[in-house]
């Protein structure tokens, strides 16, 4: 859909993800903890140190905006570029599942705890082209009904643990640090210091 444009940031986008996939992993007694990876904070010395005794399961997530035309239409856009792509393929050769997800709605002032979300399985999707993938949300009726150029797999909220548990591996929070720091290494545009476009990490606190 042509001059579909963002009415939020990926930030904004975020405050709503992430209270949904910790409720999402506390419905199957799992305690999850949200992060964002910075060496020299969560990946600091102190921060090692804090989880030494620590295992956990790990995905990242990457925040979406939707797009709509005007305020209150009817179809939202979803849009995946391809340094997303590139970072679903660094994932999963690391054991790092990667989603994406998106709350659903037309107005700023539509946004709530009760919005809708959609997420988005990105591990083992592939883009043979340059330009970027649109998904197609359909409000009318209250039914959102989605449409993808391309084999884009959603997930539900209640499928997001299974999904997590059968992609990722139980690791200690040491190698967590490691993995994480060479997932930011891969990332288009990434470096020891950061990358340009940054997820959201899930822990699954491992009993």
């Amino acid at each position: 859909m042509q001059n579909a444009i963002g009415f939020i940031s990926e930030h904004t986008a975020e405050y709503y993800l992430v209270p949904a996939i910790v409720h999402s992993m506390l419905a199957h007694n799992v305690q999850a903890l949200p992060f964002y990876f910075w060496s020299y904070r969560e990946g600091s010395r102190v921060g090692i140190e804090s989880g030494l005794d620590r295992n956990v399961r790990i995905a990242a997530i990457y925040p979406r905006r939707p797009k709509i035309r005007y305020a209150g239409d009817d179809h939202v856009v979803i849009k995946f570029n391809q340094s997303l792509f590139k970072a679903a393929e660094e994932g999963t050769s690391l054991g790092i599942p990667v989603l994406a997800g998106a709350p659903i709605a037309s107005s700023l002032f539509d946004l709530s705890e009760a919005s809708s979300r959609m997420w988005f399985s990105m591990n083992h999707t592939h883009c043979p082209h340059e330009e970027d993938v649109l998904c197609m949300v359909n409000l009318a009726n209250g039914q959102h009904e989605i449409s993808c150029e391309e084999s884009i797999t959603t997930i539900s909220e209640k499928e997001l643990f299974d999904h997590i548990q059968a992609r990722s591996q139980v690791m200690s929070w040491i190698d967590c640090v490691d993995i994480l720091r060479e997932f930011k290494r891969r990332l288009p545009g990434g470096s020891f210091f950061g990358a340009g476009y940054r997820p959201f990490y899930i822990a699954l606190l491992e009993s």
